[in-house]
C-alpha cells in the first residue's frame, strides 16, 4: 500500500466519505498503483453513496479490472435480481491469473462473493493477499458464518501487522460485539476511543448503537442514531438501524413509516429492505391463512 493514499483509507473505512472525497481528489500521488488504487476507492465512495448509475456510467470498457468489480457491485447492489449475471464475470475474473495479480481485484471478488453470500469463494480470495483491508473482509464473512473463533484469529493477525490501525480497531470491536456479554462492553470502549480520535462518522456511531442496543440501553442507541441521521440523513445503515431500534422500543408506526420511506428513496434495492419486505409478506399471508381456520 502507497503511503500517500493513508488518510484516503482511513477516511473511507470510518465512513467519513465527504472527507474521503476531497482527500482523493487532491491527493498527489507519485506512481501508477497508488493512482489505481485511488481511482477503486473513489469509485467505491459512490457505491457507497448509491451514486450507482453515475458510477456504472463512468466505467469504460477499457478500464481496469479492479473498476470493473467496482462496476459490477453497483449493478448488483441497484439489481439483486442480476445476481446470477454477476456471479458469472466476477467467476470469469477470479479465474483469470493476471487480474488477479493485482490485490484490489482480490478484494473486490472477496466482497462481492460475500454480498452473494458465496463466503466459501469469498475467502478464498480474500485469503491470497494478507494485508488489512482483505484480513477485515475475512473477519466479516467468518462472523456471518458464525465462526467468531476464526476471525478472532484473523484479528490477532491484524495485530501483528498493525495493532493501532483504524481497521484493526473496528474488526476488533465486531468480533467483541459478535461475541455479547463483556464483549459488548469492550467493542464499545474500542468505538469510543475511535470516536475520540478522528470524530462522530458513520461507521463508528452505527458501531456504538448497535453495541448500547446489545447492552439493552435503547434509549441511548436511538440518541447516538439520532445524532448519526443529523450528521448524514441519507447513511443507508444508520436508517437500518434506527428502523430496528424504533421498532424495539414501539415508536409510533408513523415515524417508522418515514424512516422507510427515506431507506426505499435513497436504497430501493437494498437487500435488508428487500428481505424485510418479504417477511412482511409471508407474516401477512400466514396471518390471514390462521384468521381463516
Amino acid at each position: 500500500m502507497s503511503d500517500e493514499l493513508f488518510e484516503l483509507r482511513n477516511y473511507f473505512f470510518l465512513g467519513n466519505l465527504a472527507s474521503a472525497i476531497q482527500e482523493g481528489e487532491t491527493v498527489s500521488v507519485d506512481d501508477q498503483s497508488a493512482s489505481s488504487e485511488r481511482d477503486v476507492i473513489l469509485k467505491r465512495i459512490d457505491l457507497a453513496k448509491g451514486n450507482y448509475d453515475k458510477l456504472i456510467a463512468s466505467i469504460s470498457d477499457d478500464s481496469a479490472p479492479a473498476l470493473f468489480l467496482v462496476k459490477f457491485l453497483a449493478q448488483l447492489q441497484k439489481d439483486p435480481s442480476c445476481s446470477k449475471e454477476v456471479a458469472a464475470k466476477v467467476q470469469e475474473i477470479s479465474s483469470d491469473e493476471i487480474a488477479t495479480a493485482s490485490p484490489k481485484c482480490l478484494l473486490m471478488c472477496a466482497v462481492i462473493y460475500a454480498h452473494l453470500g458465496d463466503f466459501d469463494s469469498a475467502l478464498r480470495c480474500a485469503t491470497k493477499v494478507r494485508s488489512l483491508e482483505e484480513l477485515s473482509v475475512m473477519v466479516q464473512v467468518l462472523l456471518q458464518m458464525d465462526r467468531p473463533d476464526v476471525a478472532e484469529k484473523e484479528v490477532v493477525e491484524m495485530q501483528s501487522i498493525d495493532e493501532d490501525a483504524t481497521l484493526t480497531q473496528l474488526a476488533n470491536a465486531w468480533v467483541h460485539l459478535y461475541k455479547g456479554g463483556e464483549g459488548v462492553q469492550e467493542a464499545i470502549y474500542m468505538y469510543q476511543d475511535l470516536l475520540e480520535r478522528h470524530g462522530a462518522t458513520d461507521q463508528i456511531l452505527n458501531g456504538m448503537a448497535v453495541c448500547h442496543l446489545a447492552m439493552g440501553k435503547p434509549e441511548e442507541s436511538e440518541r447516538v442514531l439520532t445524532e448519526a441521521l443529523t450528521k448524514n440523513p441519507n447513511c443507508v445503515t444508520s436508517l437500518i438501524n434506527v428502523i430496528c431500534t424504533s421498532k424495539y422500543r414501539n415508536k409510533p408506526t408513523e415515524l417508522v413509516n418515514r424512516y422507510f420511506a427515506q431507506l426505499e428513496k435513497i436504497a430501493p434495492s437494498n437487500a435488508w429492505l428487500h428481505d424485510y419486505r418479504q417477511k412482511e409478506s409471508e407474516f401477512d399471508t400466514l396471518a390471514e391463512e390462521f384468521a381463516a381456520a
